[in-house]
């Protein structure tokens, strides 16, 4: 019994891993420092506090990615942050199919967006914003029907997940404590993992 039990969870583990793409740890973010190229930059760059009735950017980046073509998101602005904003695809080929902030967007690349090209951060959109002196959040949320979705080069669906939101006048609200990106992972050994169940 216990060789079976072992067995079903190798197999299990080796069924998941197959079913992964590329991508399988990607993070999106909001910061409105567009140069932002590492972790601590792009955290400092969460939260902005222009005056009122300036024109100002919100950039929306991937990190932790491998590579990939084509990413839907859909977006959330706090009412009175700003007047209606214009969105940039900055994907090569610029192809974008719906809305950004009505049922969401699903923009594809023509070319492959690779880590070895562009580094660990790409900002792939931008937003370019009026500012009305109004508190509020700029924030990722689910497009309507592919939640989270990273599509890689082999065609194969990974699931992002919201490392951060953009602040305008305060602080964003934290988001997925499982995603921030530079929190280093637990080493564990399988005999550690395995005297858990004895």
């Amino acid at each position: 019994m216990k060789y079976f039990v072992a067995t079903l969870a190798l197999v299990a583990m080796l069924a998941g891993s197959s079913l992964a793409g590329l991508n399988p740890d990607c993070k999106i973010f909001v910061t409105f420092d567009g140069m932002a190229a590492d972790y601590a930059a792009v955290e400092a760059g969460a939260r902005t506090d222009p005056a009122a009735y300036t024109a100002g950017t919100a950039y929306i980046g991937l990190c932790d990615y491998n590579s990939w073509t084509t990413i839907s998101l859909k977006v959330e602005i706090d009412a009175g942050v700003s007047s209606p904003p214009a969105f940039t695809s900055h994907l090569p080929g610029g192809l974008a199919i719906g809305d950004w902030t009505t049922g969401g967007i699903t923009l594809s690349s023509t070319e492959p967006i690779s880590y070895d090209d562009e580094g660990p951060f790409f900002m792939f959109g931008s937003a370019s914003l009026f500012y009305l002196g109004v508190a509020g959040e700029f924030k990722i949320v689910d497009h309507d029907d592919y939640p989270r979705w990273v599509v890689d080069t082999g065609d194969t669906v990974d699931f992002y997940c919201t490392w951060q939101n953009g602040g305008v006048l305060m602080d964003p609200t934290p988001v997925e404590v499982s995603c921030f990106a530079d929190v280093p992972v637990e080493v564990e050994t399988w005999g550690s993992i395995k005297a858990l169940y004895r």
